[in-house]
């Protein structure tokens, strides 16, 4: 023994520091791998239809949307594997006619993407394409002198050509679910799966909480009798990088390779991959999608 230990036990016994006691019944807290989390979300999503609720996916063509909307094809497929009835995964996406034609020629692509692989896997699936009306057009509101130019903190733009079309092809989706099933509409039992993660930014992570939002429990997040459920919401955006990696080396049964969502990122980074340009701190300074607020082809 060290001439340092004695020192230590007569410090101790002088009362000058309080011997460490291991507490009984506390662990340390063991942080959770990314396969957890994968498996984790599958296993909430899963749980939803188990509980007998129909899949609703709100897939923007992002990186946390198409990792959810994947997560959910493999839910369904180990639901079917199992033998368990699966019902049709619903995907509703928003086209508003005035986005960035690469994007939007993307979105296309991957829409069919989406429709081949529920075909070959053998899991119904429908996408839903939101579109504004001609009377609630924000450019013709606009050329019209109806609205003013949705600029800063003007939402305008965002609630008239995104917000409100989502909003009523969700009640399209909810009809057909309940004519297929039989029930009225307003005993369809659905499920809307979301991308939103709490590791996004400080702001998002507010409003999560403020909503209830999790990554495990169907919630009612806007208290209007529609559940939300968030796998990915414990997730962050190395978990996010990764699942993609995955997906792309095909560890990871998905429907599409994401190859093109990768190029998508990268031309909007120049030229930089989306990891690197996480790390360079171009994509933090990005605002996340809920508070793009304008609309590409009008913003500066």
């Amino acid at each position: 023994m060290s001439t340092a230990q004695p020192l230590l036990n007569q410090s101790i016994q002088a009362g000058l520091f309080e011997e460490l006691v291991p507490v009984a019944g506390l662990a340390p807290v063991k942080e959770k791998t990314f396969e957890d989390k994968v498996q984790d979300a599958i296993a909430a999503i899963k749980q939803q239809v188990i509980d007998g609720r129909h899949l609703v996916v709100a897939w923007s063509g992002g990186k946390d949307s198409s990792v959810t909307l994947n997560l959910a094809f493999t839910a369904l497929r180990e639901l079917k594997a199992d033998g368990i009835e699966i019902p049709t995964l619903h995907a509703i996406h928003s086209r508003t006619g005035i986005d960035n034609p690469v994007v939007e020629l993307y979105n296309k692509g991957q829409i069919k993407s989406i429709e081949a692989y529920g075909e070959a896997s053998g899991i119904p699936t429908r996408v839903w394409v939101a579109s504004p009306n001609l009377s609630n057009d924000y450019l013709v509101s606009l050329l019209a002198g109806r609205t003013i130019m949705s600029v800063g903190g003007n939402s305008r733009c965002q609630q008239m050509m995104k917000a409100a079309p989502l909003t009523r092809i969700k009640r399209q989706v909810r009809a057909f679910i309940a004519q297929t099933t039989g029930v009225k509409p307003k005993d369809a039992e659905l499920v809307s799966l979301i991308g939103t993660r709490f590791d996004e930014s400080i702001a998002r992570a507010a409003k999560m909480k403020e909503r209830g939002e999790n990554a495990t429990e169907a919630v009612d997040a806007m208290d209007d009798g529609q559940l939300v459920l968030s796998p990915i919401a414990d997730w962050n955006t190395f978990d996010i990088f990764t699942y993609i990696g995955w997906v792309r080396s095909e560890k990871i049964e998905a429907y599409n390779k994401f190859d093109e969502l990768v190029d998508i990122y990268r031309d909007a980074n120049g030229g930089d991959c989306m990891v690197n340009a996480y790390i360079a701190g171009k994509e933090q300074s990005r605002p996340p999608c809920s508070s793009r607020t304008g609309c590409s082809l009008l913003s500066a």
